[in-house]
């Protein structure tokens, strides 16, 4: 995939995983990643599917955090 389309995504806090995040794509709803870090965690997928590094990658947080931007590049790095 090559498109450089900004991708925002939504995290919820996972009862099941202390300390973790269900991440769902907000466009669609498709579940795209779960862990401790959503951003990390996201960024890392869209990277498995093939997104361009250069993407834009803001995670909204559904509970009140402050959502996080960045690039795809910058999750992966973290």
């Amino acid at each position: 995939m090559s498109s450089l389309q900004p991708i925002a995504a939504l995290a919820h806090a996972d009862p099941a995983w202390p300390q973790s995040f269900i991440v769902k794509l907000a466009e669609c709803g498709r579940l795209i990643a779960i862990g401790h870090d959503a951003f990390k965690a996201t960024a890392k997928r869209l990277a498995e599917e093939g997104h361009d590094p250069k993407t834009k990658l803001t995670v909204h947080f559904v509970d009140g955090r402050p959502s996080i931007e960045g690039k795809v590049s910058d999750g992966l790095a973290a």
